[in-house]
């Protein structure tokens, strides 16, 4: 065995507000794909977020969610408010736009770390 080089994957660290975390849940469950409808049930990433916020609240704490998320989760993030249901809309819009500027500077901070040979 040789190693030939290594690869580094840029994490992002985010905060979501409560408010944000019920708009993708809302956007999840009318989700056209399987994947982005199991983010909000039992057992999917916005679900035990979803918890994690409802137990924070008996607790009188309404602090933002801070998560360290990989590419293909903000990704599938960025897919479930791609096309947010006319009543959560504009948070919807505004969400997609931040989660994929994210993406772009993962992609850049990528691009950076392993530079083409």
């Amino acid at each position: 065995m040789e190693v030939t080089g290594f690869i580094y994957k840029p994490l992002a660290v985010v905060r979501f507000t409560p408010e944000e975390i019920a708009v993708m849940v809302r956007c999840s469950r009318c989700h056209y794909d399987g994947k982005c409808k199991d983010l909000s049930v039992q057992g999917g990433l916005l679900h035990g977020w979803t918890n994690l916020l409802a137990w924070r609240a008996e607790k009188e704490s309404n602090e933002p969610l801070e998560e360290v998320l990989e590419f293909g989760k903000l990704d599938t993030l960025c897919k479930v408010v791609e096309f947010p249901p006319p009543d959560v809309e504009k948070i919807g819009r505004e969400l997609h736009k931040k989660i994929y500027d994210v993406l772009t500077s993962l992609n850049a901070e990528y691009t950076h770390l392993n530079p083409p040979t």
